[in-house]
């Protein structure tokens, strides 16, 4: 399960991992799709090796008994597809989350079901300045002192922080010079 703050990565992260996984099938689960969890298991099995993304778990898979919540039928299929893996089976669930605070705690209850946890928290000042050197990357920043936008961007998600607002010299390289 990747976990943190809106804009942070974890839906980059996600396509970053499975770019890296050749061979295998990924089904990307979100919105209205989440619906579909015990379809997409079966589909999983069968298409094995599979990656199976569920985009903002938190949606389907909130605590029982959550205030002002209706018990959802879906967090019963998803735990039911998380048990129903056989130790042969090539799936792999990665679940990401805003939200896991409000998560069903049967989800790591059990071994196999959610076994590694990692927060993908808002960036420091060396994660933004980074985040910020490789979005300028190919870009020609006459003037632009990348030091104040990390100042001015503490505090901030990676999505609010991509825009070149304030430096009104920043344009793309021609594809003819030299990066």
């Amino acid at each position: 399960m990747l976990y943190g703050p809106p804009g942070t990565g974890k839906t980059l992260t996600v396509m970053y991992l499975a770019a890296r996984m050749p061979g295998r099938t990924h089904i990307i689960m979100t919105g209205h799709g989440l619906g579909a969890v015990g379809n997409v298991g079966h589909f999983a099995k069968m298409l094995a090796p599979t990656t199976v993304v569920i985009e903002d778990v938190d949606l389907i898979a909130q605590e029982r008994g959550f205030p002002g919540m209706q018990t959802q039928q879906l967090v019963f299929e998803l735990l039911n597809q998380l048990d129903g893996i056989s130790d042969d089976a090539d799936i792999l669930y990665v679940l990401t989350t805003n939200r896991p605070d409000i998560l069903e705690p049967a989800l790591a209850a059990r071994p196999s079901r959610v076994d590694l946890a990692v927060e993908l928290p808002m960036p420091d000042a060396d994660g933004r300045r980074r985040l910020l050197e490789l979005y300028a990357r190919g870009l020609k920043l006459d003037g632009v002192r990348l030091e104040s936008y990390v100042e001015r961007t503490a505090g901030r998600a990676r999505r609010t922080s991509r825009r070149c607002s304030g430096a009104p010299r920043c344009s793309r390289r021609s594809r003819s010079q030299p990066p």
